[in-house]
């Protein structure tokens, strides 16, 4: 035993419908939210991208959390692009984008925000 407190990650209620969504449609997600930390929701696996995402309530989509952004900053780091999504919406949309794009509550952004 490490001693430390385990701590379960706390999983939006708007994930399962997501994956759900983005699965019918043919998708392959590895779901890594329980990770927590740096670790991203889903990886995304579509359309011959994979794509990390982390999934936020509605109107929460900014509310990350410190290891979330530290994350982020470091999937940017190595040219990952990165997605925060509140709904399947968010999702398809970005997979429909060709160039780099960084997809933030709702909007689609040419820069990546400040961390």
């Amino acid at each position: 035993m490490t001693g430390r407190p385990h701590r379960t990650a706390k999983v939006d209620e708007n994930q399962a419908e997501i994956v759900a969504d983005l699965r019918s449609l043919g998708a392959y997600i590895w779901i890594t939210a329980s990770l927590g930390g740096e670790v991203l929701d889903l990886i995304v696996f579509w359309h011959g991208r994979a794509v990390p995402v982390e999934v936020k309530r509605p109107g929460k989509g900014e509310d990350l959390t410190d290891g979330e952004r530290e994350g982020i900053r470091r999937l940017r780091e190595v040219g990952i692009e990165v997605l925060v999504a509140t709904c399947t919406e968010d999702v398809l949309q970005a997979f429909e984008e060709q160039n780099d794009f960084y997809f933030i509550s709702g909007r689609l952004e040419d820069e990546a925000p400040e961390m």
